[in-house]
């Protein structure tokens, strides 16, 4: 049997107990010769208890394996998409929390989906009918939940005829919603089936928002026969702003004729984006919305030369820098060779940084040849190095290398490092340190590090060996320790054994003192390396830490498990059974019951975790377990595990789970609602009506339930948890949960209801709510949300149904925020009672909005203040710079320098330096220096006479940029303090300490050993300690005793190798600080101490210095 067959029939074992896997000699073909005939294959499945195998391979070709499934439901938690207890809600959701959502969605598909989804008919038949031999009770994904919207959504109308043969098809042809998922398909005889089989006794629901996505689609076929169908039915300005981007000329024609929405700037501006030069043509010549600069931006960024030529010629709006920085960012020579001949806004450092990173080595040369931008570009460098860029690599080293820095050789693999330390060398690039050498060991670098060895000064730090061990380099390790003396710490084992690096540890063990800690062992248990631990507990004086084994029960390690157990006797057997619940480690879990007796409450713990992990096998056989236990009776106790259970169920939508545990018949006694919320969040009605019908449960209840779960508000919120799950079903635009609510006569009537949906743009959600909710009435936060959202055509409706107005806050403003030219317009020309003040101005002169700042100073008399331009620099918005100098009076102040040579926007510094008059102050240089931009410190240095203070320095040592040191020293004569020596040592900067002990004067204090001692940075801790005389604070060894028994560093070992040698006789050494200090008397005392000290420092606040530590 081939190996890839082999792990196929291991993967699906996934889940089976031992009796129903399949054994390694089956061959798969024999399994799809059953599966292609029904009668046997029912045959066959009507006797076995599994399920066949084809069914796991289903799902790993639609990408859902427990790894994925577990990536989804942490991304959708951790993302904010979700709530759960302690975490507030966030209605309006972001692009990437709704790519987390319809991600968990996809992992959460049954077979009866996937098998639509590929027009599988044969598989769809095969899950129907093992889901009607009842196998949802033995595995889940068996689901056969709305199978007529799925296949009408996926346009199968070969499956929609055979499922209309099925016996349910009377509850599928009432499905309201059906025409709806229809839509989806954009396939008009699917549409036209579904309209003419549906026998609902309510209209089918026909949202507005359809209407538009077939527009965008370009389905005009489609459209015009909905719109005939359904004379009620509207379109909004997304139909042809989506038809225009995605190139639907003849949708485009149809709308522009035949319909009177119209569309706004996006239209064009999308169009253009796309390339669809015809489109964008028709726009110019018959409509009259135009676009904005982002239509050149974007057909630049994309490299659309013909279109860019089109705007050039035909339209007004122009570009800004951003066309020529995202041209340059993707690559597209033609365009920026047409941008710099034909247009003046040019680019900004950032065209170069980009092309630099994605390794374009024509526009780099193009962009210097040409002396497009200036900059900083040492970050650029280093990606360019990690993504293998090398030509380019070479090209800027060659003509930048004055201001680039040799740290860049940071992001070099360990096959190039050699040849780019020539090429940084080759053309004398400065700013070289130890993390240079460093870093070869890091990546393994031999030659690399052989090279650095022989021919350069800067040296290592153990950091070298510590992370070359780690990351498993055996011979790096042996050549560090035959060669260089500065040795490593005990994280060089730690490090290799919970990389799984048994010669590495064999290595240190043999050859080097430091030894480990006590960590070792819980690295090695974590990272599953079996053989390393036994080594370790066989060879190396080191305790078992009492979470070692838990850390086993974490990866379900049975191996691991039962040799710690050997070690020691596990005293955290029900934690340990808890865990192997939540990893899903079914095998372990078994084996630990079958030598353990359990209760109830362990196995009701036990299956909470596996619940709300989504471990359904797990649960099956906890729940199996709990029967057995219990017996003929439920325990008073089995309520709350069971609700526990089923909320953690719902927490990330999982209904198998949540089937499974309500068919213990159990009744469901919420805590927190958030289960409610997560499950309307994800638009899962099925699973809601499942929770609300758990809540009251079968015959044996009372059928009356209240809505007083958890708190009085949700979370933060000043709402009862309903007005939350209505929120969010009406932000995500899901009118069919939305309806349900109101129909289940929850609480409804909240004007708060239309907020949700106005910041959203869902249309027919604020239809309904306006048509259903008596009591409520457009208001100004509506408006403020749809303005601010950039909603227009929802602002367009709620605008003509708002009597109170205006605003209470300055609605310009918000629009002007938005982003959105078009909204900003309708404001200005539609609603003329709203109010602006100076702010709109700057908001988008921030954003880059060229479009907005013009028609602002054409058509409003409220104008700006010096933050506006102030604003348009910090943010490297170079074009609208320009033009608020060219046309506003109002100028700026000194902050716009400042902050733009903080980030090293050199082009907006210059731009400032040879047109305006307000200079900068200190501040510029200072910041620059501390971000490391030596370009942007060269330029004040030599085009201004602020200079820069002792701060400047400072801050480059703390941050690392040598090279920013360097350049201050010989050409500046600012200087420095002591915090500068203090800053390079607490940031673990080796070099720049040692340049500074030798080139300059100022020394430090005690504060530059104690954080050496903090960070446990054993070279700084040698090279002060050995060349410097200040000495530290007592206080600080005793409280790294304290808070580092195990010395990790051997920081302590080194400075006082008598005392604190051993763990032993660092306890001995606290003990007789407590006992000093508990006398007021010795060397200890906090009297004592004050005494001797000569800089103010008090030993009291010793602890909380530790947290920058």
């Amino acid at each position: 049997m081939s190996k890839r067959k082999r792990t196929d029939v291991e993967v699906m074992n996934e889940g089976l107990s031992d009796r129903k896997k399949a054994l390694p000699t089956q061959e798969t073909n024999a399994v799809a010769a059953v599966l292609v005939d029904a009668m046997l294959l029912r045959l066959v499945t009507s006797y076995q208890r599994g399920i066949p195998v084809l069914f796991p391979m289903l799902a790993i070709k639609h990408g859902i394996t427990p790894e994925n499934v577990k990536a989804a439901r942490e991304s959708a938690r951790e993302s904010g998409g979700l709530t759960s207890e302690g975490c507030s809600v966030d209605f309006v959701l972001g692009e990437a929390e709704m790519g987390h959502l319809e991600q968990l969605k996809r992992m959460q598909a049954s077979y009866m989906e996937m098998a639509i989804k590929d027009n599988d008919l044969h598989v769809l038949k095969l899950v129907y009918a093992i889901h009607k031999q009842g196998i949802s009770s033995e595995h889940p994904r068996f689901g056969f939940r709305k199978p007529m919207r799925v296949a009408a959504a996926h346009g199968r109308l070969d499956i929609l005829k055979w499922l209309s043969e099925q016996e349910e098809n009377d509850e599928w042809f009432e499905d309201r919603w059906l025409l709806d998922a229809a839509f989806k398909s954009f396939d008009i005889d699917v549409v036209r089936w579904v309209h003419e089989v549906y026998s609902g006794v309510l209209d089918s629901v026909v949202r507005w928002k359809a209407l538009d996505e077939i527009a965008g689609h370009g389905a005009l076929e489609l459209l015009q026969w909905a719109l005939t169908t359904f004379p009620d039915a509207q379109l909004t300005t997304n139909a042809m702003d989506g038809a225009a981007a995605n190139g639907h000329l003849e949708m485009v024609k149809y709308l522009h004729s035949g319909r009177k929405e119209g569309c706004t700037t996006a239209a064009m501006n999308e169009a253009a984006g796309n390339g669809h030069l015809s489109v964008v043509e028709f726009l110019h010549t018959h409509r009259n919305e135009g676009c904005t600069v982002r239509a050149m931006n974007s057909a630049a960024g994309n490299g659309h030369l013909d279109v860019v030529k089109f705007l050039h010629e035909n339209r007004e709006e122009g570009c800004t820098n951003m066309a020529m920085d995202e041209a340059a960012t993707n690559g597209h020579l033609e365009v920026i060779r047409f941008l710099h001949t034909s247009r003046t806004e040019g680019c900004t450092e950032r065209g170069m940084d980009w092309a630099i990173r994605n390794g374009h080595l024509d526009i780099v040369r193009y962009l210097h040849e040409h002396q497009c931008c200036l900059g900083d570009y040492t970050t650029g460098l280093q990606i360019a190095l990690i993504r293998r860029h090398l030509s380019v690599v070479r090209f800027v080293c060659e003509h930048f290398h004055t201001d680039i820095s040799a740290a860049a050789l940071q992001g070099a693999k360990s096959e190039d490092l050699l040849e780019m330390i020539h090429v940084f060398e080759g053309f004398n690039v400065d700013g070289w340190t130890t993390d240079v050498m460093d870093h070869a060991a890091s990546v393994g670098s031999l030659e690399a590090l052989e090279y650095l060895y022989s021919h350069r000064t800067e040296g290592c730090t153990t950091k070298a060996m510590d992370n070359a061990a780690s990351q498993g380099h055996l011979d790096v390790v042996k050549f560090l320790h035959e060669n260089r003396s500065e040795g490593c710490s005990k994280r060089a084992m730690n490090g290799a054994a919970a990389n799984g690096s048994l010669g590495v540890v064999k290595y240190l063990h043999e050859h080097r003192t430091e030894g480990c800690t006590s960590h070792v062992i819980i690295g090695a248990v974590q990272g599953g390396h079996f053989e390393v631990v036994k080594f370790l507990l066989e060879h190396c004086d080191v305790s078992v830490p009492d979470n070692a084994v838990l850390c086993a029960a974490e990866i379900g390690h049975w191996e691991l498990l039962e040799l710690l157990f050997q070690v020691q006797f596990p005293v955290h057997f029900i934690q340990i059974m808890t865990l192997l619940a939540e990893g899903g480690h079914l095998d372990s879990l078994k084996k630990i019951f079958a030598n353990t007796p359990v209760n109830e409450s362990v196995l009701g713990k036990c299956l909470i975790e596996a619940a709300c992990n989504g471990h359904w096998y797990e649960a099956k056989f906890l729940l199996a377990e709990i029967r057995r236990v219990q017996g003929s009776s439920h325990s008073t106790g089995s309520y709350y595990w069971f609700s526990a259970a089923l909320e953690g169920a719902a927490l990330c939508g999982d209904i198998d789970m949540a089937e499974l545990l309500i068919s213990t018949k159990h009744q469901f006694w919420p805590s927190q609602p958030h289960g409610f919320i997560n499950t309307t969040i994800l638009g899962n009605l099925d699973l809601l009506e499942m929770l609300e019908k758990a809540r009251r449960g079968d015959v044996r209840w009372n059928n009356e339930v209240n809505d007083d779960i958890g708190e009085d508000t949700f979370e933060d919120s000043d709402l009862h948890w309903r007005s939350v799950q209505d929120g969010v079903a009406a932000a995500q635009g899901n009118l069919e949960i939305l309806m349900w609510l109101h129909q289940q006569s929850f609480t409804f009537a909240r004007p708060s209801l239309l907020d949700y949906g106005a910041a959203s743009g869902e249309l027919d959600v604020i239809r309904y709510i306006l048509e259903a909710g008596r009591y409520i009435v457009v208001t100004s936060d509506s408006i403020e949300n749809a303005t601010q959202h950039s909603q227009l055509h929802v602002l367009k409706y709620l605008y003509e149904r708002w009597k109170d107005g205006p605003c209470e806050v300055p609605l310009l403003d918000v629009a002007a925020e938005s982003a959105s030219l078009d909204v900003v317009k309708f404001v200005h020309e539609q609603c003329p009672e709203e109010t602006c003040t100076a702010s709109a101005m700057t908001f988008a002169a921030s954003r880059g909005q060229l479009d907005i700042v013009r028609f602002l100073h054409q058509h409003r008399s409220e104008g700006c203040t010096v933050k506006t331009m102030d604003a348009a620099a910090g943010h490297n918005q170079l074009t609208v710079l320009r033009f608020l100098h060219s046309h506003r009076h109002e100028g700026c102040t000194t902050a716009a320098m400042n902050v733009a040579a903080s980030v090293g926007h050199l082009n907006i510094v210059k731009f400032l330096h040879e047109n305006r008059k307000e200079g900068c102050t200190t501040d510029a240089m200072d910041q620059a220096a501390l971000n490391g931009h030596l370009a942007t410190v060269r330029y004040l240095h030599q085009h201004r006479t602020e200079g820069c203070t002792e701060d400047a320095m400072k801050d480059a040592a703390a941050r690392g940029h040598f090279h920013v040191i360097k350049f201050l020293h010989e050409f500046r004569s600012e200087g420095c303090t002591t915090a500068a020596l203090v800053c390079a040592a607490s940031n673990r900067h080796l070099t720049i300490a040692r340049f500074l002990h030798d080139n300059r004067t100022e020394g430090c204090t005690k504060d530059a050993l104690d954080w050496a001692i903090r960070t446990k940075n054993l070279s700084m801790v040698k090279f002060l300690y050995e060349n410097r005389s200040e000495g530290y604070h007592e206080a600080v060894i005793e409280e790294a005793c304290k808070r580092d028994p195990d010395d990790i560093g051997l920081v302590q070992q080194y400075l006082r190798p008598k005392e604190l040698k051993t763990k032993k006789s660092r306890q001995l050494f606290l003990e007789k600080c407590k006992f000093e200090r508990a006398f007021k008397r010795g060397r200890f005392a906090p009297e004592r101490r004050a005494d001797e000290s000569d800089d103010g420092y008090d030993s009291e606040e010793e602890s909380d210095e530790w947290r920058f530590a």
